[in-house]
C-alpha cells in the first residue's frame, strides 16, 4: 500500500513538474519576442522586414501611410520606436534623415541598399533651377546623388530582403534558420510575381507616360515601361518655368498619354496641364500600408494594375 502511494505521489510530481517546464517555456518564448524589436522607415521595407522576420521578433514601422517621408516630421512616439529598437532600417541617409536624426546611437541603423544597383539622379535635377541650388550652397544634389526609390524594383526588394535576413540573424543567431528559410520564401514569391506582372505590363509598355513624382525610375526600369518624365523635379520641389518648357517638349515629342500622381500627392494644382495635353491621370502608390496594398507584394501588384488600366 504504501509503495502505491509513493508511486502516486512520483507520478504527481512528475507531471506537475512536466507542466511547469512547459509554462516556464511558454513564458520564456513571450519574453524573447516582446523583447527583440526592429524599425522600418516606410511601408514597404517595414513589409519585407516584417515576412523575414515572422513571428520571432516585433517589427514597427515609424513613417504611417499616407505621410510623405519628404516631409515626414519625426513625434515623440517615433522616437520612443527608435529608443526600444535594436535595428532602425532606412532606405539611405538622405531619404530618412529626420528620423536618423533622432537615434542617439547610429550604429543602430542600417540602410538596407547593400548590393543594389543604384541609379544616379539625371543632370536635369541639377538644370531646373540653378540659382536656387547656388543659394542653398549644395555641393551634390539636394536630395542625394543616388534615386533612393530602389525599392519598387523587384530584384532590389529580394536584396533588401537578403540583407535584413543576414542581419536579424546577426540579431538573433538562434532563429537564424527561420530567417533563412522566410527569406526564401519571400525570394520565390516576388520572383514569381514579377515575371507575372511584366508580362502583363506588356501590353502598355510602349505606350509613353509622366509621373507626378520623380519615384518611378527603378520600376520603369525593371518593368521596361516608357516613362519620359515627371511633374516634380525631386522630392517635394516645385518645378521651374525653364523645367516645366523641357517637360512639356518631351510630352509632345513622345506622345504622352496619362500622368499618375500618388496618394501623398494631389494633382489639383495642374489640371490646366492636364487639359492643355489631354490627360488620362492615374494614381500609382510608392508606399502602399492601405487596404489592398497590405503587403509589398500586394503594392507590386497594384501599380501594376494601375499602370496597365490607366495606358490601356
Amino acid at each position: 500500500m504504501t509503495n502505491i502511494i509513493s508511486l502516486k505521489k512520483i507520478t504527481a510530481f512528475i507531471l506537475l513538474f512536466a507542466a511547469s517546464l512547459t509554462i516556464i517555456s511558454c513564458s520564456e518564448s513571450q519574453v524573447k519576442n516582446d523583447s527583440l524589436e526592429v524599425a522600418a522607415t516606410i511601408f514597404p521595407v517595414y513589409s519585407i522586414a516584417e515576412q523575414i522576420a515572422g513571428e520571432n521578433i516585433t517589427v514597427n514601422l515609424l513613417i504611417q501611410p499616407g505621410e510623405s517621408p519628404h516631409t515626414f516630421t519625426p513625434s515623440v512616439s517615433t522616437k520612443q520606436i527608435t529608443e526600444r529598437a535594436q535595428r532602425v532600417y532606412v532606405v539611405d541617409e538622405d531619404f530618412d534623415k529626420a528620423v536618423i536624426n533622432i537615434i542617439d546611437s547610429k550604429s543602430k541603423t542600417l540602410a538596407v541598399n547593400t548590393n543594389v544597383n543604384l541609379l544616379k539622379y539625371e543632370d536635369e535635377h541639377d538644370d531646373h533651377d540653378d540659382d536656387k541650388h547656388k543659394d542653398d550652397d549644395h555641393d551634390e544634389h539636394a536630395h542625394g546623388e543616388y534615386d533612393p526609390h530602389y525599392w519598387l524594383s523587384p530584384n532590389a526588394a529580394i536584396k533588401i530582403a537578403r540583407n535584413i535576413a543576414d542581419d536579424m540573424k546577426t540579431l538573433d543567431p538562434n532563429n537564424a534558420s527561420d530567417y533563412e528559410e522566410n527569406y526564401g520564401v519571400f525570394e520565390k514569391s516576388v520572383t514569381d510575381l514579377y515575371a507575372k506582372l511584366k508580362t502583363d505590363i506588356t501590353s502598355v509598355s510602349d505606350v509613353a507616360f509622366i509621373t507626378m513624382h520623380d519615384a518611378w525610375a527603378y520600376f520603369n526600369e525593371a518593368f521596361e515601361t516608357n516613362l519620359v518624365g515627371s511633374f516634380e523635379p525631386s522630392g517635394a520641389e516645385s518645378p521651374s518655368p525653364k523645367y516645366l518648357a523641357e517637360l512639356q517638349e518631351k510630352v509632345d515629342e513622345k506622345n504622352a498619354v496619362a500622368i499618375f500622381s500618388e496618394p501623398q500627392l494631389s494633382l489639383s494644382s495642374i489640371q490646366q496641364f492636364i487639359k492643355d495635353n489631354d490627360l488620362r491621370t492615374g494614381v500609382l502608390d510608392p508606399l502602399g500600408g492601405v487596404d489592398g496594398r497590405m503587403t509589398y507584394q500586394e503594392l507590386l501588384e497594384y501599380n501594376a494594375s494601375e499602370l496597365v488600366k490607366t495606358l490601356r
